[in-house]
């Protein structure tokens, strides 16, 4: 067997792809409508981040000075419900000089009105970033945002360990590699789509079975903004133009695959795989225009129940408006002979089915989004499911999560004091158009 293999590749992004299952065309939340995103006017089009030459960050970031308060007070367009308004973006007014890059950070968390953090201060500390930095932005998208941010202060998004999609987390570019966000990107409304990606293999594959294979095909990095709130997405891209500098198009003929996954853990980060012909004869050295759509299905609507009370062997019995009911059984340490220690529990639950369909109910226990916080609303890692038993009417689950402590690099969590449940009950699908130009072809 004879191999060649070419690659090309934008930037080392370390991340975490929550679970996914095999997801079928039925709609995965009760009343789930299909809807077309109208085109922002011209006062809120997303400004675009370079689609064609990636960023190179700085070598070393601005020189330290003293901490400074936003010179403008950082506002944003977020309307009251935000997941009515998922799929715009959220545009940051902002300016600060010289400031210390925790403080723009949080800056941009208060604008924004998401949780931006750092995953852990001991590799803070020593990974390089910078101390300070100037930021000036009016009316700018959240993801061109932290695109520039990022660059300055020469850190990365991280989506690794166990990280909720509720919030973002930064580490030093030095331990992560180069930031995801130089990648040739696409922005389209709360998201942002990364070209990380472009493969090409040929095998050829001697004996009884001889045969010749080419494989061609683009990586692409979808990130959302946390208000979007993913159920499930179309696991291949609509490419509707592929063409390279020749002339020739890259479109693959034949039966796209439309099956669908479905999101658990608030997960903000995708990755797609687009198969992409090679021309046959006189190919080109670049992609001069491919676009295409994504096909999503997003939350609308939420309702929620909270547990607070965990003095007492009593179960707990919630319903919430929507209708949906949850049992709280226990909240307990996880004992050592089942490999736990004094930072890890186990929280047991009961979900019921009642008026939901089968399908429903199991995608609502795939689904299932249980935040367990300390007394100062610092949350605890999920860890996994340590059980689940379903008999079809309801779903007894016990799920493992840990405290934080002050030797990992990150602010200690206390005890848990509250189990809160997100429940999605009604939602939407959108499509996402997005647009690359000038790509190097392997």
């Amino acid at each position: 067997m004879s191999i060649r293999l070419s690659l090309l590749t934008c930037a080392t992004a370390l991340s975490l792809i929550g679970s996914v299952a095999a997801w079928s065309l039925a709609d995965s939340v009760a009343g789930v409508t299909e809807a077309v995103p109208k085109k922002a006017s011209p006062a809120t089009q997303p400004a675009t981040m370079p689609k064609t030459t990636p960023t190179t960050m700085p070598k070393s970031g601005p020189k330290s000075g003293p901490m400074t308060e936003p010179t403008t007070s950082p506002t944003t367009n977020r309307s009251a419900n935000a997941l009515e308004d998922a799929a715009s973006p959220t545009l940051i007014t902002l300016k600060m000089d010289n400031a210390k890059v925790e403080d723009v950070m949080k800056a941009i968390s208060k604008a924004s009105g998401y949780k931006l953090g750092i995953f852990n201060q001991a590799m803070w500390r020593n990974g390089g970033a910078a101390l300070t930095v100037s930021v000036d932005y009016d009316k700018q998208p959240f993801w061109n945002v932290i695109a520039d941010f990022c660059q300055k202060a020469q850190i990365s998004p991280y989506f690794g360990g166990g990280n909720r999609g509720d919030k973002i987390l930064f580490l030093p570019a030095g331990q992560v590699g180069e930031s995801m966000l130089n990648c040739p990107s696409s922005n389209v409304g709360a998201a942002v789509l990364l070209a990380t990606q472009i493969s090409r293999q040929n095998t050829v594959t001697f004996g009884e079975k001889a045969s010749v294979q080419n494989n061609f095909e683009m990586q692409l990095m979808m990130l959302t903004e946390p208000k979007m709130r993913l159920v499930a997405y179309e696991q291949q891209p609509i490419l509707e133009v592929a063409v390279d500098d020749k002339g020739n198009s890259l479109i693959v003929k034949g039966t796209r695959n439309s099956s669908r996954s479905e999101i658990s853990n608030r997960q903000t980060q995708v990755t797609f795989g687009l198969a992409l012909h090679y021309p046959d004869a006189n190919p080109g050295t670049k992609i001069t225009r491919l676009a295409g759509k994504i096909k999503l299905m997003i939350g609308t609507k939420a309702d929620s129940l909270e547990f607070t009370d965990f003095s007492n062997a009593k179960e707990q019995v919630k319903q919430s408006a929507g209708g949906r009911r949850m049992t709280l059984e226990s909240v307990k340490p996880m004992d050592r002979a089942n490999g736990g220690n004094n930072r890890m529990y186990i929280v047991k639950v009961v979900i019921y089915r009642d008026k939901l369909n089968q399908q429903q109910f199991n995608e609502q226990i795939n689904s299932l989004d249980l935040r367990v916080t300390d007394s100062r609303d610092r949350e605890l890692q999920f860890q996994g499911n340590r059980e689940t038993n379903n008999n079809g009417t309801e779903a007894h689950i016990g799920l493992m999560y840990r405290r934080f402590g002050p030797n990992e690099g990150v602010e200690e969590v206390g005890e848990p004091v509250k189990v809160a449940w997100e429940i999605l009950s009604d939602g939407k699908e959108i499509t996402l158009p997005f647009e690359f130009k000038d790509l190097p072809m392997p």
